[in-house]
């Protein structure tokens, strides 16, 4: 049987969620930046995305979730700033790890259907 060449590359999105896609890509780069100090409004700048939009983001992902990602402190005389909460921390953590964990078992099975040597180069 003569096989075509097999796809180099593959693409997957994960989002977790209860009952409406709330937590994927674009939430843990935010969260990932606050977490390494930047403001949510420079993380957000960062990745090109809207301050009001980042806020969206985070509201719907904490309204399906049903727990707070980020405390909000309001601005003022020492200035404002949101940090993770613990319960935002360890869902981020559990999240990479679903993703990096998936990923591997995914890359598996692509070469196992896609085998290399059967890939025009």
């Amino acid at each position: 049987m003569n096989k075509p060449p097999s796809p180099q590359n593959f693409l997957t999105r994960f989002q977790v969620y209860n009952r409406h896609p709330s937590f994927g890509k674009g939430i843990v780069t935010l969260m990932e930046l606050i977490q390494s100090g930047h403001s949510l409004k420079s993380a957000s700048q960062q990745i090109g995305m809207a301050y009001s939009k980042a806020w969206m983001h985070f509201n719907k992902a904490e309204d399906d979730l049903g727990f707070k990602l980020v405390e909000r402190k309001t601005g003022g005389v020492g200035g404002g700033g949101t940090t993770l909460t613990g319960q935002g921390e360890y869902f981020l953590a559990q999240y990479t790890r679903f993703e990096f964990e998936s990923r591997a078992e995914v890359d598996k099975v692509f070469r196992a259907c896609f085998p290399p040597d059967n890939r025009d180069t």
